[in-house]
């Protein structure tokens, strides 16, 4: 922080001598930064304050010092400064302008809002809600009472909720209306999973513009409202014949097979990106034949080649492996090639992964190879991995090693991920990147911070359970998690957020969740419990 002082004091010295006249100094950041505070690193993954609360200083001739405490937005920097120099302000502008703020007259009851991803965020005074459009969840703050955000107060019933949900609602008809207009098409494109239903009207109204009902589809498949489906399945047969297109791509993407032979037809036809779209769909029903389109894709733009790991790491086609060491090198796809290496299971991306594994510099990177090298299905991997939970240093990727294993049909020192309970537990890698569904249970958040917590199941079968655990204090230990009394698996715990992710198949009724330590005076708190299935 000392050098950032010297170098910003060196520069306003420098811009005051050179400009001779009033300097008016902003110093901010875009985006915080997370290590580890909720289970994650880097940025523009989630809406906490690590990540969203950044540094704003004003300085400007003429107005004292102050503090002020009242959220503001990065987006009301350029009304502010065009207010301080007397520039005009054009009608287009976002923001509000600072000055009464910076001289006193802050309004404490204006809500401020932030988006990343599928996730938007409103925070009015001590409060803040988050609510993820795709999952349908909501997470509600006091960041008086919590300021580590630890305790999820949405299910409380605070008079609190309502108002900012409406904030938030009224604020995304605004975004939406600058975007075009209210409506479906406008809330999806927003990642509004909400708007599904409205969505798939549009698409079967044969009334509608023939490009808004594509557009309807497009937006069905990209928010993976699986429930819509059935619904479309007429559209395989409407005399537009891009409608048809896109309905195929849809119900492909949901994991419906009913549009399979217009998927290949146009898997095999031009545009790429008519193309590429059909491969997706092929993919995600199991059908190889898109594989050339997807691999044409890796070597696309960054956003397509990202789609393009998914859909081959859903296929797993060891025909694919050839294209994947081709792009392994470029370290902004790296994190994803190593999955979709794994998912091949051919036995050459061994090395890849154990190297990556064992010393990638990059913690997405380490973290999917190891859970890769399960999937790969190859001998060689169990010592590697039973290495890793041995060592100390590799504590942190202890978790993806624990399903590695499990997928090999090993357990190494008591560490066992094949099955534990009668229930058919088992571990297995889950990729962060798909998202979540959350599939007939409530997440949960455990009442003072106890080490348990319970969750209601009411839908049975093959799902995903994600636990977030830690330590409040001292350094890390190992932690036995149980469900209904029976130990499931062994893991790392630490003053950070943990997160076990195991494949399970379940019974409907009450489970108990409880993480015990090896050092029993250790306090542990467990939070957002779910059962998930990959999108």
């Amino acid at each position: 922080m000392r050098r950032v002082d010297r170098g910003v004091g060196a520069l306003v010295a420098h811009a005051r001598r050179a400009l001779h006249g009033p300097v008016v100094v902003v110093l901010t950041a875009d985006h915080g930064e997370e290590f580890g505070e909720h289970g994650g690193v880097y940025h523009g993954s989630t809406l906490y304050e690590e990540q969203v609360r950044v540094p704003l200083v004003i300085a400007a001739p003429g107005v004292a010092h102050r503090v002020v405490r009242e959220p503001v937005a990065l987006v009301d920097v350029a009304p502010t400064l065009a207010g301080l120099v007397g520039a005009p302000r054009p009608a287009s502008m976002q923001g509000r302008d600072l000055r009464a703020a910076m001289i006193g007259d802050a309004d404490p009851s204006r809500a401020v809002f932030a988006a990343v991803n599928t996730r938007r965020m409103v925070t009015r005074g001590r409060f803040k809600l988050v609510v993820d459009l795709a999952l349908g969840v909501e997470e509600l703050y006091d960041l008086a009472a919590d300021p580590r955000e630890r305790r999820n107060r949405a299910g409380d019933g605070m008079a609190q909720r309502p108002s900012l949900r409406a904030d938030l609602a009224a604020w995304m008809e605004s975004l939406a209306a600058r975007a075009g207009g209210a409506g479906p098409l406008s809330r999806g494109r927003m990642g509004d999973r909400s708007a599904a239903p409205a969505l798939a009207a549009l698409a079967l109204d044969a009334r509608a513009r023939g490009r808004d009902r594509v557009e309807a589809l497009t937006l069905l498949a990209d928010l993976g409202a699986t429930e819509a489906a059935p619904a479309l399945r007429p559209l395989l047969r409407d005399g537009d014949r891009a409608v048809a297109d896109a309905a195929a791509v849809a119900l492909g993407l949901a994991g419906d097979r009913s549009g399979v032979e217009r998927l290949r037809r146009r898997a095999a036809g031009d545009p790429f990106t008519a193309r590429w779209r059909a491969a997706r769909a092929l993919a995600a029903v199991g059908d190889p034949a898109g594989l050339d389109a997807l691999c044409e894709g890796l070597h696309r733009d960054e956003p397509v080649a990202l789609e393009s790991l998914k859909s081959l790491t859903a296929l797993g086609d060891p025909r694919a492996i050839e294209a994947l060491l081709a792009v392994y090198a470029d370290v902004h796809l790296r994190y994803r090639v190593v999955l979709a290496l794994g998912a091949t299971r051919d036995p050459r991306a061994f090395t890849v992964l154990r190297d990556a594994a064992l010393g990638d510099p990059t913690d997405d990177v380490r973290a999917n190879a190891t859970a890769a090298l399960g999937r790969l299905g190859d001998p060689r991997a169990v010592p590697v991995l039973a290495a890793m939970l041995r060592r100390d240093r590799a504590e942190r990727y202890a978790a993806e090693a624990l399903g590695a294993l499990g997928a090999l049909g090993r357990a190494v020192d008591g560490w066992d991920a094949r099955g534990a309970t009668p229930d058919g537990w088992t571990c297995g890698a889950h990729d962060d990147e798909t998202g979540w569904r959350y599939l007939g249970a409530r997440s949960c958040v455990s009442p003072r911070g106890g080490g348990a917590i319970d969750l209601t199941v009411t839908r049975g079968g093959e799902r995903r359970v994600v636990i977030r655990a830690r330590r409040d204090a001292g350094p890390e230990t190992r932690a036995t998690l149980r469900v209904d009394g029976r130990e499931v698996a062994r893991f790392a715990l630490s003053p950070r957020w943990d997160e076990p992710r195991l494949a399970v198949t379940l019974s409907p009724g009450p489970r108990r969740f409880e993480v015990v330590t090896d050092d029993r005076a250790a306090r542990v708190s467990v939070d957002h419990v779910a059962v998930v299935d990959p999108r």
